[in-house]
């Protein structure tokens, strides 16, 4: 059932998602929707405090996403390691699966059914993850050697509002929307997250690292912005 939450100043939908024995709150925008998911046993009152102080995120990413360029519009790209690619669909119902393939320097969507945004869409994340797991997990491991740094575990996984992250047990997940970046900024968020193993905050001496190895990173982090309305 979708509810309205109104504290006066937001205003949203939302959904919640009761799941038996979950310890933590997760929190997503699906369709303009902000979907937590939550134990059982969390009540209302609780839920509704903590969309109070994520309020101005859920709005955020909302907006984010009405304006999110969709792929089953015209004159649509998409970006392969920095490259703008025009998307084309070509449909045919011989075909025996879905595939994403880039020919003539386009990105052609052949596919056997019409697929949705939804579909498209998780067509492109399978064609990122494949691409992660072939380039940039190399690159994982170039930049572990040179900081001497290296993560308990590597997994690539399709994120809505994040490049990666880094656990306490130093687990690194990365998006595998990675693959839609030029090289340079790949390796920002890789030293970025493999900083965390030595920091885990943002601190001045988080930031330090970075810099070591890389000088550019201020410049870089504004770059990665261009790029996060794509995820």
């Amino acid at each position: 059932m979708t509810k309205i939450f109104d504290d006066g100043t937001h205003t949203f939908k939302y959904q919640i998602i009761r799941k038996k024995y979950q310890k933590n709150i997760y929190l997503r925008i699906k369709d303009d929707i902000a979907v937590i998911s939550v134990d059982r046993g969390v009540t209302q009152n609780y839920i509704e405090n903590f969309l109070q102080d994520k309020a101005s995120w859920v709005i955020k990413h909302i907006s984010n996403s009405s304006n999110r360029p969709k792929l089953t519009h015209p004159n649509t790209i998409i970006y392969i390691f920095g490259k703008a690619y025009p998307v084309l669909i070509d449909i045919d119902k011989n075909k025996r699966s879905n595939t994403l393939k880039i020919i003539d320097n386009k990105a052609y969507f052949l596919t056997k059914e019409t697929l949705d945004e939804d579909g498209l869409k998780k067509l492109l994340n399978d064609y990122y993850k494949k691409l992660s797991l072939k380039y940039i997990a190399p690159i994982v491991d170039e930049c572990s050697s040179m900081m001497n740094l290296y993560p308990q575990k590597i997994t690539f996984r399709s994120m809505k509002s994040r490049w990666g992250s880094c656990s306490s047990l130093n687990n690194i997940s990365l998006n595998t929307a990675l693959a839609m970046l030029p090289k340079e900024l790949i390796e920002y968020v890789i030293i970025h997250e493999l900083s965390h193993i030595k920091h885990k905050n943002h601190s001045k001496d988080f930031w330090s690292l970075v810099q070591r190895y890389l000088p550019q990173h201020k410049q870089h982090k504004k770059d990665l912005r261009k790029y996060e309305i794509f995820l």
